[in-house]
């Protein structure tokens, strides 16, 4: 599965390739979506390109893949440590688009400040990006997280987007619209990714959530 955000500009790369013919038919073009699962005016534009629906099909796959080494290249070359700062705005970023759908988070406060000490499994209810605070609750009573002080710890529990069951991939490729004239941010499945609690922007990886495999957290 190539990446979402990819499709954006593959309309734009494709037009930088002569014309070999101006004649196409719909039948070719809805071969080419039946084996792609992109959309029709893609197609259209592969097929101008090119002079059958093989070489069609063989230049998309080289447009990706090239834009994807180029994408990962630069990436390595260019990718810096985050900063404590950007890390703090990521994991607000993320637990305030999922409060609709009750993520969960392990929270921990170390302060003697207030005389409480809180460590276990808490409901995230609220958000503050800036004050950097998250409110959240469980039966043991409610709880304000200042997210990036030392006393306090916050991790929310997600799942790798690699621990899909096969319905969930179904339901994601469903979801998942590739189509290049798309531009917009694909709202319905990102809202689907949070209900879900799939870690979609890479938390786990960067050590600001826990894998919630196995744990029956949800």
């Amino acid at each position: 599965m190539y990446n979402i955000l990819s499709t954006k500009k593959i309309h734009t790369i494709i037009e930088k390739y002569p014309n070999k013919r101006q004649q196409i038919s719909f039948n070719e073009a809805k071969t080419m979506r039946q084996q792609l699962g992109c959309g029709i005016y893609l197609c259209m534009q592969l097929l101008r390109k090119t002079e059958t629906v093989d070489e069609a099909i063989t230049l998309y796959h080289n447009i990706m893949t090239e834009s994807a080494d180029i994408k990962h290249k630069k990436i390595k070359e260019t990718k810096e440590p985050m900063t404590e700062e950007n890390k703090n705005l990521l994991l607000l970023t993320d637990l305030s688009a999922r409060l609709t759908y009750g993520v969960k988070a392990y929270v921990k406060n170390y302060s003697k400040l207030d005389r409480k000490y809180y460590e276990g499994v808490y409901t995230v209810k609220s958000t503050h990006p800036s004050l950097n605070t998250v409110l959240a609750y469980s039966d043991k009573g409610s709880v304000e997280v200042i997210v990036g002080y030392n006393d306090y710890d916050i991790k929310p529990y997600l799942f790798p987007m690699s621990s899909m069951t096969e319905e969930q991939k179904e339901e994601f490729d469903r979801l998942y619209t590739f189509d290049a004239l798309i531009i917009e941010p694909q709202w319905e499945l990102i809202d689907w990714l949070n209900k879900n609690h799939f870690d979609y922007r890479g938390l786990i990886e960067k050590g600001l959530a826990l894998d919630a495999t196995d744990k029956n957290i949800y």
